[in-house]
Order: structure tokens, then sequence, then C-alpha cells
């Protein structure tokens, strides 16, 4: 039950020391390129961004490197984008980042959540062991969270076949 405000607390204690400012679980929506944040932690007075991003239309070099190819995506300084991610660049400019990070996170072959973190004060270094960690952690959540989606489904199937047995 305090599994949701479990992880945006773990997301806040591990990017918090970094200097990121905002971080979270994206939950990509299979056959579609909107991310929906399911777990989102944001460092105080930093401004809220949407819960659900076409993440194709608004950062198209990070949907395809991330999503489609399932790597890592780390920019330590918008000069570091290649010409290609200019998309990405004023989308970043627009929403103030200086610097992020986003980690595919998958379940079986797809990538299944994303996580993600920004910061709009500093440019960050993401080092690899970084990055190994911050998957790691990642790949608790998304399991977590998947156990309490089949608990949930179990329960709900033991409802049904108990209904029809009544009958």
């Amino acid at each position: 039950e305090e599994l949701d405000a479990e992880i945006v607390r773990a997301l806040q204690e591990a990017l918090q020391p970094l200097g990121v400012d905002r971080g979270g679980l994206l939950h990509v929506m299979a056959g579609s390129p909107v991310v929906r944040g399911s777990h989102l932690w944001y460092a105080e007075g930093i401004e809220h961004v949407s819960a659900e991003i076409n993440l194709a239309e608004l950062f198209p070099w990070s949907y395809e490197r991330m999503v489609v190819l399932g790597k890592v995506r780390a920019v330590e300084r918008l000069t570091d984008l290649p010409p290609e991610a200019e998309v990405d660049r004023q989308s970043y400019l627009q929403m103030g980042n200086k610097s992020a990070l986003g980690i595919p996170l998958f379940v079986g072959s797809e990538v299944h959540h994303l996580i993600v973190a920004q910061s709009q004060v500093s440019e960050c270094r993401w080092p690899e062991d970084l990055i190994s960690h911050l998957r790691l952690l990642g790949d608790v959540f998304v399991s977590a969270l998947r156990r309490r989606d089949d608990d949930e489904a179990l329960r709900i199937a033991k409802e049904n076949l108990d209904m029809a047995a009544a009958s």
C-alpha cells in the first residue's frame, strides 16, 4: 500500500545528493510514443512538468535512443547533443534543463519504464557506475510494481471465481 510513496522517497534519496532537481519513473506505454510519469520527484521550487509526455514529439532523438534502441541517454551539457538532436535541445531549453539522464528499464525484451533525472541548476556528470546503480534501483522499482499488479490481478480473478462458484 505504501509502495508508490516509497518509490518517490527512494528517488529523492538517490537523486538529490547528485544535484538533480527532478527525477522519476516513467511508464512507457506499449505501442505509443507517450510516456506517463508514474512516480515523480521534484526539488523544492522546481516547476512540475506534465505527467504525460509525447516523448517522440518533444524528444525524438532521446525517444529513438532510449525506447526504440534501449540505450542510455546521458546529457551532461546541452552542447554535447549531436546536431540531429536539435528538437531535443530546444525542448530541454524550454524546460530549463542543463543536464538530463534517461535509463531504459526492460521487462523481457521491451522497454517498460525509464528512470530519468534532470538538473536545472547545474550541469551533472553521469559516470557509468552511477548509471549502473540507478538502473538497478529502477529494476527493483519495476519488479515491485509488477508484483503489485500481478497480486491485484490474482485477487480479482479469485473474487470472480468465488462469485462463479457461489452462483
